[in-house]
């Protein structure tokens, strides 16, 4: 359980007036979401998921540095499983510049950064394949 699971007070959750008055913590009064579960071979901590976005971090020089380190720091912080923003297996989406790809062996080794960050820091990360469907023909 990350360390501020159980010193976060109920009175600093929105709509907990009831636990706050018994003087109960966050973990106490939801034990379920701090507690780990397994999905498939997967083992997770607790199950807060952070729900992929895009941070355009990647397009930087240093971009995938600077992705390790934001998805470091949020395993540090307690995330069960990280889902990161879409990445298109296709070598170009419709002529974007920055669109985020993952279809070569340097995708591969750029991401493992990424990974290796967020398995140090005791999180596990799912990344997120998709396509969009207006540039695929039949």
């Amino acid at each position: 359980m990350a360390a501020w699971a159980s010193e976060v007070s109920v009175a600093q959750v929105p709509g907990s007036s009831l636990g706050a008055s018994l003087g109960m913590t966050g973990a106490e009064r939801w034990p379920h979401v701090f507690s780990p579960i397994r999905l498939g071979p997967l083992e997770l901590p607790n199950r807060i998921v952070m729900s992929g976005m895009h941070t355009n971090l990647e397009a930087f020089p240093d971009g995938f540095r600077r992705l390790a380190a934001f998805y470091g720091e949020r395993a540090r912080q307690g995330v069960g499983l990280i889902v990161t923003g879409i990445y298109s297996p296709l070598a170009s989406r419709d002529g974007e510049d920055h669109s985020p790809c993952f279809n070569t062996e340097g995708d591969v080794d750029r991401h493992r950064q990424v990974t290796a960050a967020v398995h140090h820091e005791g999180g596990r990360i799912l990344l997120q394949l998709g396509h969009d469907a207006a540039t695929v023909s039949a």
